[in-house]
């Protein structure tokens, strides 16, 4: 873990997470995608933090529905894609207090800085946040919708060539980085994974870890991105046995066996196969 920023998982609505980051020389907080700022504020109190930034992976409600909220009670920054900004899809966006981010660019914290990766399929202004790891401290990766614990966000508005670039741009992360994602989804795609019989003891070894932690009402997340690596069927899309799953299961389309498949075919028919799973 790391001792420079201190992360903190807010629930919010049902199965959604907003974090709270909190870098420790400076005193900066900011709060990454607030479904709903009640929780949020009550977070902020108990710890005794004040809030700096406001930062919105994407524009979907579930990830901005505390904006105004927060905007209203705090003196917090807006920051959001430049494309979700442009198009006038953040609320807060017209406050006076927004700050667009293109991709590669810095976002400061005190003294600390996240960089913005621009990561469109799920929508197509969806925005990753970046920490590299720094000696022996692990990097932090905030991935809203588009990369969950053995899943990916859904295709609302890009391609799955776009998500399947996108996801690359993550799978090249160092694997001593934790990856924060922004819908508890793990055990449930942990079952689609078994369907698709990608079964292994690594696989059952970390469900059952994230099943302990989910009897305890605690977050199954983060994830270190060496495991999503080795277990996440969306980043494998590359991999002949996951290949050769889909194939398995291709009621979803009566030709593919007979089809000259690429990797971004491959990625293509398995969200559609998550999608009526």
């Amino acid at each position: 873990m790391r001792n420079d920023i201190i992360v903190k998982a807010v629930p919010c609505l049902q199965d959604n997470y907003a974090w709270l980051l909190h870098e420790s020389i400076s005193g900066q907080t900011a709060v990454i995608d607030p479904g709903q700022a009640e929780p949020v504020l009550a977070a902020l109190h108990s710890q005794g933090w004040t809030l700096s930034h406001i930062i919105n992976t994407h524009h979907h409600g579930d990830h901005v529905g505390g904006n105004l909220m927060l905007l209203a009670n705090t003196n917090a920054q807006l920051y959001a894609s430049a494309y979700d900004l442009q198009h006038q899809r953040i609320p807060g966006g017209d406050s006076g207090r927004a700050h667009p981010l293109q991709d590669g660019q810095q976002l400061f914290l005190g003294q600390k800085f996240l960089t913005t990766i621009a990561v469109p399929g799920h929508t197509l202004g969806h925005i990753a946040l970046y920490h590299a790891p720094q000696d022996t401290e692990l990097g932090l990766l905030f991935s809203g919708d588009t990369l969950f614990s053995l899943g990916c966000g859904r295709l609302f508005e890009g391609t799955a060539s776009q998500l399947w670039q996108s996801l690359g741009r993550l799978r090249a992360l160092p694997g001593n980085t934790l990856m924060y994602a922004g819908h508890e989804y793990t055990l449930k795609n942990g079952s689609f994974v078994r369907y698709l019989g990608l079964n292994s003891p690594e696989l059952e070894e970390y469900l059952t870890k994230c099943q302990q932690k989910q009897s305890k009402n605690h977050p199954t997340l983060p994830n270190s991105m060496a495991i999503e690596c080795l277990l996440n069927p969306f980043l494998r899309a590359d991999c002949p046995k996951v290949a050769a799953a889909v194939v398995y299961h291709r009621d979803v389309e009566p030709d593919l066996a007979n089809q000259q498949l690429t990797p971004q075919d491959i990625f293509g028919w398995l969200r559609r196969l998550r999608d009526s799973f």
